[in-house]
């Protein structure tokens, strides 16, 4: 009911059995329930308070029932025609109508527990510009998103808030919680927000070119670098918090960075209380390696404050995702099985495919449909993501405790390089897209334009834009160094998808010619391995645990 009715703030059923009801309350902080009443107590008034739940639940009175009456919508012949949004200004009083562009949300959540954040497409009544509203449930613990917006004004690159209503509802006053002590200890209070901002509210995923891609990319990464001098850290890098910029849009403006409501200062507290086992939410699809193994006490990765390589690394993660899936026209194509895996709820096997992508060569759906520059550009920002991966490991490993802290510090001092290289990619890949044809052949090698010890103090090349060796020579074997997934929980790739185009012929599916197999008899297969993934992980692997291992490296 909350997917089909968007305007839904709470929901109220009874389960009713011949002889018993039960009341149930859903909202954005999940589910409660009464006791069992039983109807054929008359000396309970069971069947009075029965009577009194159904007229209640019959009720005209749509805020009653649970819904927002802000958003109405107009119907003919049953289906709705046209919409209005009201809001109001930062002063509280000034009421504002716009018109719906869209009847429906341009995206929504599909949870029922959490932020469920909703973004609708408005038409401003002045101007007649289009404009997006974001609708979501903070936590309670949590700093508003408008004081992070409010900061972030002026700053190219990020959404611009035009007006901000906070403390629309509240999850604990729909329980009738209005006392401090009545509060369960395990009850998470969240409070409605509606941010209204210039952006015209078009998502990642209706790009029409590969350049208009790369380039919201380019701005939304020069924007997060100016939060980030601003001392506010994002957080949550995912597909629905990048947005495409107006048509036509100058550099600065192509795209740009939404969704501050995970962010925090660079000088607050990192220890949020939050909502969930893992200790963070938002889409779990992009968090980095490091974000998915925090916690895991047999895992060696570092376990520090979540910084700004980690939403880096979750920006490989959401162009990989893009690319991946959609074509370099922008439809939709089958998400490769390799990915399919980020979004699974073991964050140690959504982290341990994340450790494959990043040291396995290109996947042939990408290579056959993108061009040069983009897979350039993929493979730049893989190895840039390993090199960070790889150099906090060894801090977590082999730094000893009381130094790891000041070798941290030495790391961000280099804040400024990570960014201008990663903003390197991304310019070389543009001047790249202004030159060349949209259709590749699928044989092209991909040659690696950077090494990450230009940042993190391993050997490299003077200069990070000459080329190296091509990722396939360079990963040659790297499935195997790596970890193997349990079958059980990750979809098994198909044959024709996936084959790097390296491998040898006798191994790949579809050669009904005898003549087209060499004459070379492949290499046996490895026999599967079905132990826990803990055991599986191999000595190369950042996350492998840490008692199946001996002498380091």
């Amino acid at each position: 009911m909350f997917i089909e009715q968007p305007n839904r703030q709470f929901i109220r059923a009874l389960l009713v059995s011949e002889q018993r009801f039960t009341l149930f309350h859903f909202d954005r902080s999940g589910v409660q329930h009464s006791q069992q009443f039983d109807l054929s107590d008359n000396s309970s008034r069971s069947q009075y308070l029965f009577v009194r739940l159904v007229v209640g639940l019959c009720s005209p009175n749509e805020s009653d029932l649970g819904f927002d009456t802000t958003i109405q919508w107009k119907f003919e012949d049953g289906r709705k025609v046209s919409g209005t949004l009201k809001t109001c200004g930062d002063d509280g009083h000034d009421e504002i109508t716009y018109k719906l562009a869209n009847t429906d949300p341009i995206w929504s959540s599909f949870n029922i527990r959490g932020s469920c954040t909703t973004y609708w497409r408005i038409v401003d009544p002045q101007s007649g510009e289009k404009r997006l509203v974001k609708d979501s449930w903070r936590s309670e613990e949590r700093v508003s998103e408008k004081t992070y917006l409010e900061k972030a004004k002026g700053l190219p690159g990020v959404v611009q808030m035009i007006h901000c209503e906070d403390n629309r509802a509240e999850t604990k006053v729909f329980r009738g919680l209005t006392n401090t002590s009545d509060v369960p200890g395990n009850f998470h209070n969240r409070i409605a927000i509606r941010i209204v901002m210039k952006n015209g509210g078009r998502l990642l995923k209706e790009f029409t070119s590969p350049k208009e891609l790369v380039c919201a990319f380019r701005d939304a990464i020069a924007g997060h670098q100016l939060l980030y001098e601003n001392e506010i850290v994002h957080r949550d890098i995912s597909m629905r918090n990048i947005l495409l910029g107006e048509p036509g849009a100058e550099p600065g403006g192509r795209g740009m960075l939404a969704g501050l409501d995970m962010a925090i200062f660079t000088d607050s507290d990192r220890d949020i209380p939050e909502t969930n086992e893992n200790g963070r939410s938002g889409d779990r699809t992009y968090w980095p390696i490091a974000a998915l193994a925090r916690g895991n006490p047999d895992c060696d990765t570092y376990d520090g404050p979540h910084d700004h390589l980690d939403d880096l690394e979750a920006f490989l993660y959401v162009f990989a995702y893009m690319t991946h899936g959609y074509s370099p026209q922008g439809e939709q194509l089958t998400l490769p099985t390799q990915l399919q895996a980020w979004a699974l709820q073991n964050c140690w096997v959504a982290a341990e495919s994340k450790v494959l992508f990043l040291g396995e060569p290109l996947l042939k759906q990408f290579r056959n449909l993108w061009p040069q520059s983009c897979r350039t550009l993929v493979t730049n920002l893989k190895n840039f993501s390993k090199g960070v991966t790889k150099y906090k490991r060894r801090i977590a490993t082999e730094a000893p405790d009381d130094l790891r802290e000041e070798i941290m510090k030495k790391m961000m001092e280099k804040i400024n390089e990570h960014y201008d290289g990663v903003l390197r990619f991304f310019d070389k890949a543009i001047q790249e897209l202004d030159k060349e044809a949209i259709v590749v052949s699928p044989q092209v090698q991909v040659p690696v334009s950077w090494s990450p010890g230009s940042f993190f103090g391993a050997p490299s090349s003077p200069n990070p834009c000459v080329d190296a060796p091509s990722e396939t020579t360079r990963n040659r074997g790297a499935s195997s160094r790596l970890i193997t997934l349990q079958r059980d929980q990750v979809p098994r790739k198909r044959a024709s998808e996936e084959d790097p185009d390296d491998q040898p012929e006798a191994k790949r599916a579809g050669h009904d010619d005898p003549d087209d197999v060499p004459k070379t008899p492949p290499r046996p297969r490895a026999k599967a391995r079905t132990s826990a993934i803990q055991r599986q992980v191999a000595v190369s692997s950042p996350l492998r645990p840490k008692d199946s291992y001996g002498e380091q490296g």
